[in-house]
């Protein structure tokens, strides 16, 4: 059933991963969000957090806004929160570390730590992976194979099977 997006207060996703037994993260609009309600959000949820990794763009990152926002907000996490800057596969290395060093100097007063990230690269290392593809044909082939055995009552013949598994075959 799909809903108004202004309707929707909180999406939550679960993942198999031990260390999520420990942790929640929550993803927030944002402090500098356009929308006033977007950012009442975020000020409520920051009540209640034990640590803040500030997501921003690396050619973002720095301005007098977040300062403010910064300075009001994150005073009490500082060896709680990470600044991470994310696109700089957009720059070259002497951008990135310009963009660090100012951000350390700038901002050292509520991170930890400053990491400058390319999710874009990530993704794509991630894709070439060939554990990760065989993984994802595994899964995918399992998927298929649950949804034709539903409209295949016999479970002595799993000839209705065959091509989804020449499939798979194929993409190892």
């Amino acid at each position: 059933q799909r809903y108004p997006i202004e309707d929707i207060k909180y999406i939550t996703l679960y993942a198999p991963m031990e260390i999520l037994k420990d942790i929640s993260f929550v993803d927030t609009p944002g402090l500098n969000s356009q929308s006033l309600s977007d950012t009442q959000v975020t000020k409520k949820i920051l009540r209640d957090v034990d640590g803040i990794i500030w997501l921003t763009l690396l050619d973002n990152a720095g301005k007098e806004s977040e300062s403010q926002i910064l300075s009001q907000y994150l005073q009490n996490f500082k060896d709680k929160s990470l600044c991470v800057l994310n696109q700089k596969d957009k720059f070259d290395e002497k951008q990135v570390e310009t963009t660090v060093s100012y951000v350390e100097k700038s901002f050292g007063e509520f991170f930890a730590r400053v990491i400058p990230i390319s999710a874009k690269q990530a993704l794509d290392s991630r894709v070439n992976q060939k554990d990760v593809l065989i993984d994802n044909a595994l899964i995918s082939m399992q998927k298929s194979f649950k949804k034709s055995s539903r409209l295949h009552k016999n479970a002595n013949d799993l000839s209705f099977f065959n091509g989804e598994y020449e499939t798979f075959i194929q993409t190892i």
